[in-house]
């Protein structure tokens, strides 16, 4: 038996992924932030409306990237250039706090951090002008403080992570932050904001290891010999 587990331990080791999962800064705003509202969009790295019927507003805050809105129809996006580092799979993560208006302390009643790989964006000179590519996706992440209850500014901050996605070496990201990211609508979840606000900072791409077919197979072949000692019967002379 002794044998049978030592042996089984150097072929998990060789086919086990190598360390934790690695880590990709794509942006803690510590360089600044470049923002432009409602000109049509399609530079790199700039925030922009994520609808010409929202109202946004960014700027550099000492905690990362603060975003100010009026409220209802709301949301930034920006597409960042050729950061996916190599195939495989990822997650998109975020520290965000929310900062609620004590007057108007159910204007955000959620928020949410998406990506769309390879995004577009809006398309200029028609209006409203809208994002579609998030429209289609399941890759958003939730703040899963409450929001519906008068927190005003107690909102603890959190680190909000999307489901795991693919990506392929050089891909771009299209990164957007709405109260309503997954009904494409970019409207629910939100009344006027008065002097609320949301603070982002580092965002992060995290390669998440793949289970090879042979880790499977070894894993497996241990549960079988556990299984098998388990079962065999005492000697009882």
């Amino acid at each position: 038996m002794k044998h049978q587990l030592a042996t089984l331990a150097i072929m998990l080791a060789a086919v086990a992924p190598a360390g934790v999962a690695s880590a990709t800064l794509v942006d803690d705003f510590s360089g600044g932030v470049t923002a432009v509202n409602h000109p049509n969009p399609g530079a790199f790295g700039v925030w922009y409306d994520i609808t010409t019927d929202a109202f946004a507003s960014v700027a550099a805050n000492s905690g990362g990237m603060q975003i100010d809105d009026g409220g209802f129809t709301n949301g930034i996006y920006a597409i960042y250039e050729a950061v996916v580092p190599a195939d495989g799979l990822y997650t998109l993560s975020a520290d965000m706090t929310i900062f609620e208006d004590a007057a108007n302390s159910n204007g955000i009643r959620a928020y949410q951090l998406g990506v769309a790989v390879n995004g577009s964006h809006r398309l200029p000179g028609t209006y409203p002008s809208d994002i579609q590519d998030l429209a289609t996706l399941s890759i958003v992440g939730n703040y899963a403080g409450t929001l519906d209850s008068g927190d005003n500014s107690s909102n603890p901050t959190e680190t909000v992570v999307t489901p795991v996605f693919s990506a392929s070496a050089g891909d771009n990201l299209l990164i957007a932050f709405s109260t309503d990211l997954d009904t494409g609508g970019f409207d629910g979840n939100s009344g006027t904001w008065g002097s609320s606000y949301v603070l982002v900072d580092n965002l992060t791409l995290t390669a998440v290891p793949e289970t090879t077919p042979a880790l499977a197979f070894c894993v497996a072949g241990l549960g079988m010999i556990v299984a098998g000692r388990m079962r065999r019967p005492r000697n009882r002379d």
